[in-house]
């Protein structure tokens, strides 16, 4: 006699998962480190120090200093 398991599906909807997060999220990241490794110490400072970086992290920054600021206050 077999268990009845308490979420049916359960093993198909992880696969699906798993398999989602792989080809998405994960390749596309093990793509961008392989990329990463081969810059210099030179080129990660012109990238960093190159205005629209730094404009961008302001923005980041900026933004969730006024989003905590927000949350705080109410």
């Amino acid at each position: 006699m077999s268990k009845r398991r308490i979420i049916p599906g359960f093993g198909l909807s992880l696969g699906f998962t798993i398999a989602y997060l792989s080809l998405i999220i994960l390749i596309p990241l093990a793509v961008l480190f392989l990329k990463a490794a081969g810059v210099g110490w030179a080129e990660w400072k012109d990238i960093f120090g190159s205005p629209r970086v730094l404009a961008a992290t302001k923005l980041t920054f900026g933004l969730s200093a006024a989003a905590a600021a927000g949350s705080v206050a109410a």
